[in-house]
């Protein structure tokens, strides 16, 4: 089994640079006609909503994969609770360019897995003092699927199938006769 979970390094990067590589593609032609390529620059991070924190560390990776020299300082780490939003969490300094090669796919990533930890975390709290546990499912985003679980880790719940190939699941439509599935 391949292990895709956030805790390996070898699979945040491959996201990442599957993300990157769909959005930057042969490169950034917009900022490279529009700023001096050694153009400096700091990029303030803002939370607007009150939420559960989370792909804090998914954010720096990014910005490393699209440039080492990049300054990633975030003043919150992935679960914190921001209760009085609007509120600044980090800044990124370094070249506009590369800022902007990372904006897209870290705002996007950073508030998918805030939403998603978020509510988690309000069902984690609603079972607290029961034995219930909230667990995610495979139906995730396509190729979104590590961060989106990681989310549900952030938020408290359980990671369960990350796969078909990591756990048996048998569901009705496996015990089914074949004849069905083809019912009009």
């Amino acid at each position: 089994m391949t292990d895709r979970s956030y805790h390996n390094a070898d699979a945040i990067q491959a996201f990442i640079t599957l993300a990157l590589n769909e959005d930057i593609g042969d490169g950034d032609i917009t900022t490279l006609s529009c700023f001096n390529n050694d153009a400096i620059g700091v990029a303030n991070c803002y939370v607007k909503e009150n939420c559960t924190l989370a792909g804090v560390s998914l954010a720096v990776a990014i910005c490393k994969c699209v440039d080492q020299a990049l300054q990633v300082n975030f003043s919150h780490v992935d679960g914190d609770v921001i209760e009085y939003a609007p509120v600044c969490i980090g800044q990124i300094t370094g070249k506009l360019s590369s800022i902007l090669q990372a904006e897209r796919l870290l705002l996007n990533s950073m508030q998918r897995m805030s939403g998603i930890a978020t509510v988690t975390k309000q069902f984690v709290e609603l079972a607290k003092g029961t034995n219930i546990a909230i667990y995610d499912t495979r139906k995730t985003t396509p190729n979104f699927r590590l961060p989106e679980k990681w989310s549900v880790v952030i938020g408290g719940g359980v990671n369960h199938r990350f796969g078909l190939d990591d756990q048996i699941l048998i569901k009705d439509n496996h015990i089914k006769q074949p004849e069905e599935f083809y019912k009009p």
